[in-house]
């Protein structure tokens, strides 16, 4: 369930390389986006498996956030909906970068006011006049630099990331009482 994202990724013309150079060499110790509301409560996604669809749209909600200060609760089911054109597979897993590419091609996302989550895929029903926040493109950090990660994280704000959690590192281990 958890085991949702999809490497199949298609980066398109959208989307640039996290340039470290241009940022302050220091970085801060801690970073807490929630003192600049930049981002929104938990949310749970049940047993859709759209991880991907809650990533992209925590970072989207962060960046809008920081960038016209107005923190907006977008729709995770949206992404899951009408996202499954650009290469997502709606509640069996899918790719941020696709969800980004739905977003900058369908110019926009709804609000989860007027798009509620409801853990299961349904046809796309996105109306353009409940749009609660838009994108024109992305920045893609180098896989495997922590150093470039930590300076996006705090130099622009909440990222969306997929870890590979098939290391035993992640695995619980069941002790025997």
């Amino acid at each position: 369930m958890y085991l949702t994202y999809r490497q199949d990724i298609d980066h398109g013309n959208y989307t640039k390389v996290f340039d470290a150079s241009q940022y302050s060499a220091d970085i801060p110790d801690t970073v807490d986006w929630r003192t600049s509301n930049a981002v929104t409560g938990i949310k749970t996604q049940g047993n859709c498996g759209a991880s991907y669809a809650f990533s992209a749209v925590g970072a989207l909600e962060g960046a809008w956030a920081l960038a016209f200060g107005n923190l907006v609760t977008l729709s995770e089911q949206n992404i899951i909906d009408c996202s499954v054109p650009y290469g997502n597979y709606g509640c069996r897993g899918g790719n941020m970068y696709n969800a980004f590419q739905y977003i900058v091609a369908n110019d926009g996302i709804d609000s989860s006011d007027s798009y509620p989550y409801s853990e299961s895929q349904y046809s796309c029903r996105y109306s353009q006049d409940d749009n609660g926040a838009q994108m024109s493109g992305c920045v893609c950090i180098s896989s495997g630099s922590e150093d470039d990660l930590q300076m996006a994280l705090a130099y622009i704000g909440p990222l969306s990331v997929a870890v590979d959690a098939s290391n035993n590192a992640f695995k619980v281990s069941q002790a025997t009482f």
